[in-house]
């Protein structure tokens, strides 16, 4: 070297090696000569620029699941111009990819562990690698909703009750703003209805919904239940709802009518007073029925003859309706001297409520106070 300086930790032996580790970055400017036997001598300048170390600023990866797409950069720095990434040595997890620019992606198709090593080339050919281990863990399944029940109806407050496949955070379960309630008209939502509370029980992993005002029992709603990120329901270990096809982190959509109707809803206190609340419901239940089977059918009823319904509540629907029709044909107007055939046949659809108010009067109504209830 005649003139300049090389790199900080290059050396030029006599036989024109240039050699050694650079210590520093930046670009250097020197001459070479070169001499014969005879002391004559040619020169050459040159300028040798060390770049930057290529580096990887990633050093491990988070793990996967099963069936759930993953994204991950894989980055580096130094080197010269664009670094290009590939793997060189091992394999990635099935269904996974690496592109040039270092893009791992894809959805894993098994659990297990890969171990492999990413290179990053620069535009002089140069390189490093960084070695990596990813798990692909089994899939996760979060909670479920069982069943979805109303409790209540006609102008009973009404309940909704939610039951889950296992234990939930209590915080987001009871957080109103996590469930939506709205009435379908012709299949499209409608304005939302109020929950006044939504509460947990730990024991059943049950969650009550209590609308601000009753909801009408002969019509479709729907209720959502938000199991997505962040704020959605989650069970005890973090799980998010898994409400579509068995997927966590999905709501569940449920629309229903009266088929859910599990019963009325119950209020405490003794037994006399629940048989008499049940009978209660019963015969509002029986008399809202009965006025409007009668007017879809043609017939003319008074409210004296949907009283005469009401008042006769029969412990079997063919009593009933035998004493129904013969007890309220005097107030139906002329020409009709009976009931059509059509509400008749229509009465014998008893109330999905029937049968849970008949079971729960076994339980709670004496013997001899049958007479009285039917």
């Amino acid at each position: 070297v005649t003139a300049g300086t090389l790199p900080a930790g290059l050396s030029l032996s006599t036989a024109g090696l240039l050699s050694g580790t650079p210590t520093a970055t930046g670009a250097s400017s020197f001459t070479v000569t070169a001499t014969d036997n005879n002391s004559d001598s040619g020169s050459q300048a040159f300028t040798l620029t060390v770049d930057p170390a290529i580096t990887f600023t990633t050093t491990s990866l988070p793990a996967a699941t099963v069936g759930a797409a993953y994204s991950q950069q894989i980055t580096a720095t130094g080197g010269s111009g664009t670094l290009t990434y590939a793997v060189t040595t091992g394999t990635l997890p099935a269904g996974l990819s690496l592109s040039t620019a270092g893009l791992l992606s894809g959805t894993p198709t098994a659990t297990g562990a890969s171990s492999f090593t990413v290179t990053a080339t620069d535009n002089n050919g140069d390189s490093a690698g960084q070695a990596y281990t990813l798990t692909v863990d089994a899939a996760t399944t979060g909670p479920t909703v069982t069943k979805l029940q109303r409790f209540g109806f006609h102008e009973q407050p009404t309940i909704f009750v939610l039951t889950f496949s296992t234990a939930l955070n209590p915080t987001p379960a009871q957080n109103v703003s996590n469930y939506t309630l709205v009435p379908l008209v012709n299949g499209v939502a409608g304005t939302p209805i109020p929950l006044s509370s939504a509460v947990y029980n730990a024991t059943n992993n049950t969650v009550t919904l209590t609308p601000t005002h009753n909801v009408y029992l002969y019509a479709q709603y729907q209720l959502t239940v938000n199991g997505t990120s962040p704020s959605g329901l989650t069970d005890t270990s973090g799980n998010f709802l898994a409400g579509a096809s068995g997927q966590s982190g999905t709501n569940y959509v449920k629309a229903f009518g009266d088929e859910i109707l599990s019963g009325p809803n119950i209020p405490s206190g003794t037994p006399t007073a629940l048989a008499n609340f049940i009978n209660n419901e019963w015969t509002n239940d029986l008399a809202a029925r009965f006025a409007a089977l009668a007017a879809a059918a043609g017939d003319s009823v008074t409210p004296a003859a949907t009283a005469a319904v009401a008042t006769n509540r029969s412990a079997t629907p063919a009593v009933k309706i035998a004493s129904a029709t013969s007890r309220a044909t005097p107030q139906v107007a002329a020409p009709v001297t009976a009931f059509s055939a059509a509400t008749s046949a229509a009465l014998t659809d008893v109330h999905p409520a029937r049968a849970a108010v008949d079971a729960v009067l076994a339980t709670i109504v004496p013997a001899d106070t049958d007479k009285k209830k039917s």
